[in-house]
């Protein structure tokens, strides 16, 4: 019985000092200090890498999400201006309906080749591989991209790939 009194005793010691530590700090006005750095929170892609964005807008063009106007609001995040009007008009409702449109799709890619037009204008060449529920598509997709006014590159058109008609060109 005693045995079963010291480790309530304890228990309820610990417990004490406990609770009487966290009220003293709250009452001492205490606040951990949080440093946000707000530049990761302003820039989705936290890559270093000067092709990050338009190489991430092209894996999210390909894996559409359960949200259309998300979806095409995180493409265009990786896109020109003009380059997302384009796609919004011309791709958008295609790849939608085709079979990366439905829920268990993922894609990736690597960028094979590149084929530089001027200082702000290139041709990529990415191999990209599109997982759905029911199969695998592997396909060459190439793309012009743009350098922004940051230095980076921007999706402007996918000029290939699934579900890309070149009737719009």
């Amino acid at each position: 019985m005693f045995m079963k009194l010291y480790k309530f005793a304890s228990l309820f010691f610990i417990l004490f000092i406990t609770v009487a530590s966290v009220a003293a700090l709250a009452a001492s006005g205490y606040r951990a200090e949080v440093n946000e750095d707000p530049e990761p929170l302003e820039n989705p892609s936290m890559v270093q890498d000067e092709s990050a964005r338009a190489l991430a807008a092209l894996a999210i063009l390909y894996a559409p999400n359960d949200d259309k106007d998300r979806w095409v609001k995180f493409v265009c995040n990786g896109m020109t201006d003009g380059g997302c009007e384009f796609f919004k008009n011309n791709h958008a409702d295609a790849i939608w309906a085709s079979p990366a449109g439905h829920e268990g799709v993922s894609s990736g890619g690597s960028l094979a080749e590149v084929v530089i037009i001027n200082d702000s204008a290139q041709v990529w060449q990415v191999k990209m591989t599109i997982f759905s529920n029911a199969e695998e598509i592997k396909s060459d997709v190439f793309i012009l991209v743009e350098r922004g006014a940051n230095g980076n590159w921007y999706l402007n058109r996918v000029l290939y790939g699934p579900w890309i008609s070149q009737e719009e060109f």
